[in-house]
């Protein structure tokens, strides 16, 4: 392909850079000049990072549909974003729509179809059957998932599909080669040869942070001391560091709030890192933890299996269950030539595994595929008709499996 061609970046999110649109803009930044960035987003963050980087941003009011959050019948919006769509896809001459979240597809798929331009929606999460009937997912003929274990719901769902595809997250292992580490052991005032583990995320129940904490209070229990930083902020703060107020653990724990040298922290003199999330999808953290060559501890969940190998490049412990993690916590400690050994072994494994170019290759042939045959990348109201009915199929099924009467009753003899 030798003419440049416009891609529409669709991105729904809360406001904040996080997994998913450290994604978008290493996508994006990283596009060969035949293709022309345009974003749409309700994430002004993202908006002001791309800046400079698209041929235009656009930022919007974005709502869904009956989901989770307020306004949930705001169905002047819906058809509101579906005319700004056409307005966008028109005015830039888009050749291309992808979709960074399931969210909006609710409307770009019907304007996919409307104006006959082809979609790739990319999803970095796991969703409920709901969300994935009311976001419209199956109607795409072109669904790339950031982790195998997303791939596979969706193939539970409706059965394998050839345009279910599994591209996993990269980082770009250049930042690790271009930064200074941080000594956060002198930062903190601690003794340099006490251990010190760092946990990176959202401070919020679902990240598994009081799983954590308990696991630190255990291994007082135990004689073990381990210092352990928290980088992140949210809404769970007040509660954890009361815990640790009250369980004398407030000497151990440091709360660093949120940091933009995440990269420098981990390539500092940090002896381990601790990802206690009770789901999760592919972190891309655990892929920053392993170009910093920190042996790890993660929860055993999600895509986390995926990335981390039990034993070989770091430990897996069940989530949500402080003990088995104060243990595996309590091992590395004790075994320092262990630690090193994971440590050694996830680096070389996360270099290859986390590679940008191979990343960007991918989409990047997938993106020529989609324009050499817009055809098979554009939603049809027949597939959309069959995969609601699978779908919905599927979920009558799941639904009579636990409700024993109503099975009975489904099967009994007119």
């Amino acid at each position: 392909m030798s003419d440049q061609k416009s891609i529409l970046f669709v991105h729904f999110g809360d406001h904040g850079i996080r997994g998913s649109e450290r994604v978008l803009i290493d996508l994006i930044c990283n596009l060969p000049t035949r293709f022309k960035p345009h974003l749409w987003t309700n994430n002004s963050a993202l908006a002001n990072e791309l800046k400079g980087r698209c041929v235009t941003v656009t930022e919007d009011r974005f709502t869904q549909l009956l989901g989770w959050v307020a306004p949930r019948l705001d169905i002047r919006n819906y058809f509101s974003l579906k005319q700004k769509a056409k307005t966008l896809i028109e005015q830039n001459h888009i050749d291309l729509i992808h979709c960074n979240s399931a969210a909006p597809n609710q409307w770009m798929s019907p304007v996919s179809r409307e104006c006959n331009v082809p979609i790739v929606l990319h999803l970095h999460a796991h969703y409920l059957l709901r969300d994935l009937l009311g976001l419209r997912v199956f109607s795409n003929p072109c669904i790339v998932s950031a982790s195998p274990t997303v791939t596979t719901d969706l193939e539970n769902f409706v059965g394998a599909q050839p345009s279910y595809l599994t591209i996993t997250n990269a980082i770009n292992g250049e930042l690790f080669d271009e930064i200074s580490p941080i000594d956060l052991k002198k930062e903190l005032g601690l003794d340099d040869e006490k251990p010190l583990f760092i946990c990176v995320g959202a401070l919020v129940p679902a990240k598994g942070p009081m799983v954590l904490l308990e696991a630190i209070r255990e291994l007082k229990h135990r004689g073990v001391r381990v210092n352990l930083a928290f980088a992140g902020e949210g809404m769970y703060r007040h509660e954890l560091e009361t815990f640790c107020s009250e369980n004398d653990l407030t000497d151990q724990v440091h709360f660093l709030g949120q940091r933009n040298d995440i990269a420098n922290l981990l390539s500092g003199n940090i002896d381990g890192f601790i990802t206690p999330t009770l789901f999760e999808c592919y972190p891309l953290v655990l892929g920053e933890a392993g170009l910093a060559g920190l042996p790890t501890i993660a929860t055993n969940t999600g895509g986390i299996p995926h990335i981390i190998g039990h034993e070989k490049t770091g430990l897996l412990v069940e989530p949500n269950d402080s003990n088995s993690l104060a243990s595996a916590i309590e091992r590395l400690v004790l075994n320092p030539k262990f630690r090193e050994q994971l440590g050694v072994q996830f680096n070389a494994d996360a270099k290859d595994r986390f590679d940008m170019n191979l990343f960007i290759d991918q989409f990047i042939g997938l993106y020529e595929q989609a324009l050499e045959k817009p055809g098979e990348f554009t939603p049809s109201l027949k597939r959309s008709a069959w995969a609601t009915k699978i779908a919905v199929a599927s979920l009558l099924n799941r639904l009579l499996k636990r409700m024993p009467l109503l099975k009975n009753i489904a099967t009994a003899p007119s």
